[in-house]
Parts: C-alpha cells; structure tokens; sequence
C-alpha cells in the first residue's frame, strides 16, 4: 500500500476542483450561448415568415407645389391628406426561404428577397412589379408575435419650366400597415 502524503493528495484535490469548476463554466457559457441563439432564431423566423393581413393602412401625403414665373414666385401651396382604410384581400406571405407574395385588390406580386436586420428595426422587400424589382425598406414600429407595424416614407420632386414659369412639385408619402399572423 502507497502512503500518498497529504500535500499531494491536497494538490490532486485542488486540481480535481479546479477542472471541475472549469468544465462548470465552460458549460454554463455554452448553455447560454446555445439558449441566446435558439431565442434569435425563433425570433426572426417566429415573428415574420408565413402569412400576414394587412388590417389598417394608414396613409399620409404632402403635395407641395411652387410655381415662379422669371424667378418672382406666384403660387406656393401646400396639400396635406390624412387617410386610414381596411384594405380588401391585403396580406404579405413570407417563407422561410426569403421569398414570398403580397397581395392587394386581387393582385399578387412575388416578394423575390425579403430579410429583417439584426436589431429587427428594419423589414426589407424586394418585389417584382412586371419584370422590374423595387426594394422597399420599412420601419418596424411594433415588432410582437402576432401583430407587427410598419411604417415606409417615400419623397419625390419634379419641376417643368415652360416659357419663363417653373412650376415645382414635391411629394412626401408617410404609409403605416397594421398586420395580423394569419397563419
């Protein structure tokens, strides 16, 4: 029989302990690590892919028009709308794979990239309108499991001149879409 002294069975204790605390650790960190990823995943697939209804729209436009006859404005009017609406038939579909459809009166055009970014502050699509794509990046203003908000604003100016008047026009587009999980 070995008689270990009590130092190095100490030592051995010590270290036993050690790697323990450390394998413990270590485990821990991967548990939450493994925990906080799965959490982002089901949140950014959970939240957004399948189908949606657009229940409200809730459309705000400025038209602003300027018009200057050599150089001496003679006309500046602002119009402001305010408009809210159900719409008919109104819903996005997204799948897993990053595409999907929006459907509005009836017709259906294919959604053929859709992605929301890290901090899920941001919806981009990109649809296909005969043949041409357009991307449109949207706001998320309510980010929930069943009901999302989105808001887009697009701004646009044109100015024509004939003879010495130039007519300026500006418009600025505010649209919010409330959404539903319809699926």
């Amino acid at each position: 029989m070995t008689i270990v002294p009590l130092v190095h069975k100490t030592k051995i204790f010590n270290q036993f302990i050690m790697k323990s605390k450390l394998f413990s650790f270590t485990a821990a960190l991967f548990t939450i690590a493994l925990i906080a990823s799965c959490g982002k995943l089901d949140k950014v697939l959970v939240k957004k892919d399948g189908k949606w209804t657009v229940t409200t729209i809730k459309e705000m436009s400025t038209v602003h028009t300027t018009v200057t006859d050599s150089g001496v404005v003679t006309s500046d009017t602002t119009v402001t709308s305010d408009t809210t609406y159900t719409p008919t038939g109104g819903s996005f579909t997204f799948l897993k794979d990053g595409t999907g459809t929006m459907t509005q009166d009836g017709i259906t055009l294919p959604i053929t990239d859709w992605s929301v970014d890290d901090n899920e502050e941001k919806i981009t699509l990109v649809i296909n309108f005969l043949g041409v794509s357009q991307t449109m990046v949207m706001d998320i203003l309510k980010n929930e499991k069943d009901a999302q908000q989105w808001k887009f604003a697009d701004s646009d100016s044109d100015t024509s001149t004939f003879g010495s008047t130039t007519t300026i026009i500006a418009t600025s587009d505010v649209t919010t879409l409330d959404l539903e999980r319809a699926e």
